[in-house]
């Protein structure tokens, strides 16, 4: 798909999810235009940037693969992303990338997750999980955060007391999750 082609249908207004799934599907047969995907994904328009990367995680939801050339172009700017729309994306992406390398183990992963990643990664998850995001960007960073937390042990201790700290008041969804994290983190220190 051409750059001002997505450009123009993602600024048009919102998409329906039957040509959210039509356009998943050309980036999956079009991997070479994710680039231009990711960067809409930062453009001013925030519903273009929404639906931009509401396509990325649908298509990274099926091929988590199709990141690694994009991988430290996406890490490093993952800072930079302020619209709550797409740090939702973001954050899900994240938690997929993770549990890839360290739940699933896949070789790719384990090459492409270079040390400089990991402190980025830690640094990002931490403050949405932190920050006054929603539930769902917090509960991505949660999991995203344990699996993490494999490699850097730092994380373990640092991830119980946040999410412990955020347990009263929080939603259901968040208590939910994050006494399943808990519940690991103290498993996995046993």
């Amino acid at each position: 798909m051409r750059k001002n082609t997505l450009e123009k249908t993602l600024i048009s207004g919102r998409i329906t999810a039957e040509t959210r799934l039509e356009l998943i599907q050309d980036f999956l047969n079009q991997p070479e235009a994710l680039p231009s995907l990711l960067e809409m994904c930062y453009h001013v328009d925030s519903k273009a940037a929404f639906q931009a990367a509401w396509i990325f995680d649908g298509v990274l939801r099926l091929n988590t693969e199709l990141l690694l050339p994009l991988w430290d172009r996406f890490v490093t700017q993952l800072e930079q992303t302020k619209n709550p729309s797409v740090l939702r994306s973001f954050a899900k992406i994240c938690e997929l990338v993770c549990i890839r390398r360290w739940k699933e183990q896949h070789p790719l992963w384990k090459k492409a997750i270079k040390e400089e990643h990991l402190e980025l990664l830690a640094q990002n998850l931490f403050d949405w999980l932190i920050g006054p995001q929603k539930v769902a960007v917090k509960v991505f960073a949660m999991t995203g955060l344990y699996y993490l937390g494999e490699d850097v042990p730092w994380v373990n201790t640092e991830l119980a007391a946040v999410i412990e700290n955020q347990l009263p008041g929080s939603s259901a969804g968040f208590q939910n999750r994050g006494k399943k994290t808990i519940a690991a983190l103290r498993k996995r220190k046993a």
